[in-house]
């Protein structure tokens, strides 16, 4: 079972062609959605698990969304999905969500889920502005006070889904743990922060993230107390998946 990652896809698909072209923010999206999957079909088997840190689509709700879930139903490998800020259709009651998904996609939202000798975990997490992404247009997503206050909570959601991965390590062994959020947990420079703390405490393989667009010089990984952070938001991998080896 070989474990590949890519976020940010920010689909819109009706009638088989995307809504909102995302080559408005540079003609390197042009047809992103085509790029990926035939990437897809050619590294990943049935039994792959394919990591989806978030912000797959742009659909307000669930019956939007349908479309853009069955064009990755469709591709080959086992799904897990958590929530980005821009998935709007990620709303509402977790069981109901999760019998509406496609079988092959699976969503982890602030929980955990073990598949094989792979445990995985994360939620969607927030913007820390005392990370730096040199290169990136510098837009808070929320004012300053709001997004302190927002983070502080994302904080303890973190909190909760790490510990309810401990309660999964005690009842039954793992080869991998990694750990999936949405906003970056740390930086290029490998900065500190309480998020990468709490993972390192817990002893995390490796996390991934997404959120960070347009930065063509963006490394494979980081790493912060030994852990490797990925960034998969699709654009920054060429619109092709990372395999991630642990």
């Amino acid at each position: 079972m070989n474990i590949f990652a890519i976020g940010d896809l920010h689909l819109s698909l009706r009638g088989g062609k995307l809504q909102k072209p995302m080559d408005i923010f540079g003609d390197h999206w042009r047809d992103h959605h085509e790029r990926i999957a035939t990437d897809w079909r050619a590294r990943v088997g049935e039994e792959d698990l394919v990591l989806m840190p978030g912000d797959l689509s742009w659909a307000r709700d669930l019956d939007e969304a349908h479309e853009d879930l069955e064009w990755v139903h469709a591709l080959p490998g086992r799904k897990i999905l958590i929530r980005g800020n821009h998935d709007w259709w990620i709303a509402g009651s977790r069981a109901k969500l999760r019998e509406a998904v496609p079988r092959s996609i699976h969503l982890v939202l602030g929980d955990c889920l073990g598949i094989d000798d792979v445990l995985l975990f994360g939620t969607r997490y927030w913007q820390d502005l005392s990370l730096e992404f040199p290169g990136q247009e510098d837009i808070e997503i929320a004012p300053p006070q709001d997004s302190a206050r927002i983070l502080e909570r994302e904080i303890q959601r973190l909190r909760s889904t790490i510990e309810k991965a401990e309660d999964a390590t005690r009842e039954r062994s793992f080869r991998l743990r990694i750990c999936m959020l949405h906003f970056p947990p740390t930086d290029f420079r490998a900065t500190r922060t309480r998020a990468t703390e709490m993972l390192n405490e817990f002893g995390i393989d490796g996390c991934v993230f997404g959120h960070v667009h347009n930065l063509p010089d963006a490394p494979e990984s980081v790493e912060v107390d030994g852990i490797p952070y990925w960034p998969v938001s699709c654009d920054l991998l060429g619109f092709r998946l990372r395999q991630i080896e642990i």
